[in-house]
């Protein structure tokens, strides 16, 4: 009896103990589950490669990102996803790294987009005047439709801009979002205004204005209107002077400061700069004569060498070239 007690025993033991195969179904502790049981690393904590500079395309640039956790570079689409915002136009785009499968949580970083200076849409300048300071246009750049600002997105130099001739600007990225330079040619010129010429029967003087209004009102009192005598420059640093005499009724014109006020000093009214003489370099010679015996209209002033040459012959001294016309 006592060793089938025995023998009952054991087999009621053997009983109660499940096999290892439903162990593990009643616990739910397979490989896979295993795995899944197991803290996700977080993304955070890892090494992100900084990504380098680009170059703007007018499309979403999306370069690679590469994400080590642990001293394991990981693999990205398996262990993490990428996506990017402000990744289109100059400027600081972002890329956001999101952990999945065995990785957790998220980490940003962030790279430039840089446009080429030389690609932007730069005003054509048009020819400019002369005013006797340095000629510094304003114009527009445009980068992929956006107006860009000077002094924040880019910086302009002037190179020959302070005389007649063609200047040269350059227009020099800011060095982060805008790189590069690209350089544009304008024309400086000198604006030409008419002198007038007129001419008194009662004294035999000659004017020279350009008063267009001065004009006007000497042809109604009796002058007659000459046409025009020449192109003056509108600015130049050689001024010419006027002078009046009150006692002869006389004009006189003069470059010559020195002359002027010497004039003016003996009694001649100062009536200030008339107009400017162009360049002797690249300017058209006006001759200047003087006729000892009038008493009036004494000096005459002519582009005409013929005019010159022939009042020189029947008496007017020849006193040379006064100043220059364009």
């Amino acid at each position: 009896m006592a060793v089938l007690a025995s023998f009952a025993m054991a087999f009621c033991m053997m009983a109660a103990a499940p096999s290892p195969a439903l162990a593990e179904e009643s616990t739910g502790l397979g490989d896979a589950a295993k795995v899944q049981a197991t803290t996700a690393q977080n993304i955070s904590r890892g090494d992100v490669v900084p990504i380098a500079d680009q170059e703007y395309t007018g499309s979403a640039i999306t370069p690679a990102v590469t994400v080590s956790v642990g001293g394991k570079t990981l693999k990205q689409g398996t262990d993490y996803t990428v996506t990017y915002t402000d990744n289109v136009d100059p400027g600081t785009a972002t890329a956001t790294v999101a952990g999945i499968g065995s990785y957790s949580g998220t980490v940003t970083t962030s790279f430039c987009i840089y446009g080429d200076i030389s690609k932007a849409d730069i005003d054509n300048i048009p020819d400019q005047s002369f005013t006797g300071v340095p000629v510094m246009p304003d114009f527009a750049v445009k980068f992929a439709g956006k107006t860009l600002v000077l002094n924040r997105d880019y910086t302009v130099s002037f190179e020959n801009n302070d005389g007649e001739g063609t200047a040269t600007v350059t227009i020099t990225g800011n060095g982060k979002e805008f790189r590069g330079s690209v350089t544009k040619t304008f024309k400086i010129v000198i604006l030409s205004v008419p002198m007038y010429r007129l001419y008194n029967p009662w004294s035999g003087e000659h004017l020279f204005t350009l008063n267009k209004d001065e004009v006007d009102n000497l042809t109604g009192i009796g002058w007659k209107y000459e046409g025009i005598a020449w192109q003056s420059p509108a600015w130049s640093l050689d001024k010419v002077y006027r002078l009046y005499n009150p006692y002869s009724g006389d004009h006189f014109y003069t470059r010559s400061l020195v002359e002027y006020e010497r004039l003016g000093f003996i009694g001649w009214n100062k009536e200030g700069i008339a107009f400017c003489s162009a360049s002797s370099v690249t300017g058209k010679p006006i001759y200047r004569l003087f006729n000892k015996w009038l008493t009036q209209g004494t000096h005459l002033f002519t582009t005409d060498y013929n005019e010159y040459a022939y009042l020189s012959s029947i008496g007017w001294n020849r006193e040379g070239i006064a100043f220059y016309s364009l």
